[in-house]
């Protein structure tokens, strides 16, 4: 997953095997990641995700998320908490891992 907000963008994954993340998944500048729910998806997409954090640019499309190279149609009522429902994915890979 990569997050982008006022210009702040996340770097990649830690994946193994292209099927599982551990230790340090996420890595984010200018943005606080407290929770992402649920932590997996389906290939096929249509999972809802929520995130909290903080530093979030607030409305909708403000802030982005990719899943792979997908992007997520991203609602974001505060600068604290994300909604947006998992883009499908072409394949499991390290790039779409999350």
């Amino acid at each position: 997953m990569t997050v982008t907000a006022g210009g702040q963008a996340s770097g990649p994954p830690t994946c193994h095997h292209g099927r599982h993340c551990t230790g340090d998944v996420y890595r984010y500048t200018g943005l606080k990641i407290t929770e992402l729910s649920p932590d997996h998806g389906r290939i096929a997409g249509g999972t809802p995700v929520t995130v909290t954090g903080d530093g979030f640019a607030t409305g909708a499309g403000e802030t982005e998320f990719k899943f792979g190279k997908s992007l997520a149609a991203v609602e974001c009522p505060s600068m604290t908490e994300c909604t947006m429902v998992a883009p499908a994915q072409k394949s499991l890979d390290r790039s779409s891992c999350w």
